[in-house]
């Protein structure tokens, strides 16, 4: 009985310290996603290590018009870490475009 306790008490830890160490790596970053469909354009688009300011432009895509539109904003300050998208890549809402962190 008690063996069995030590063994439930053990596990507990680990995944209470497993949980701990995932959050800790993840609280500093924040993934910013797409709102619109089309066509990543060479122009504003984010890059890494570049430092941003909420309502930034990270992504533009090809309009209509044969302009452009911005696709993704930062929702908070940061510093880019990765460009998850290149030029000439199709993306849509709610894809993942840009990972800022703190």
């Amino acid at each position: 009985m008690k063996t069995q306790r030590l063994i439930a008490f053990c596990m507990a830890a680990v995944l209470l310290a497993a949980g701990m160490v995932y959050l800790y790596g993840r609280a500093g970053t924040a993934e910013q996603k797409s709102v619109l469909r089309g066509t990543v354009c060479k122009e504003e688009l984010a890059r890494t290590g570049m430092k941003v300011q909420t309502g930034d432009v990270l992504v533009r895509v090809r309009s209509v018009a044969g302009g452009s539109i911005a696709a993704a904003r930062a929702d908070r300050d940061g510093i880019v870490r990765q460009v998850l998208v290149q030029p000439g890549d199709n993306i849509l809402p709610e894809q993942a475009v840009v990972i800022l962190e703190d």
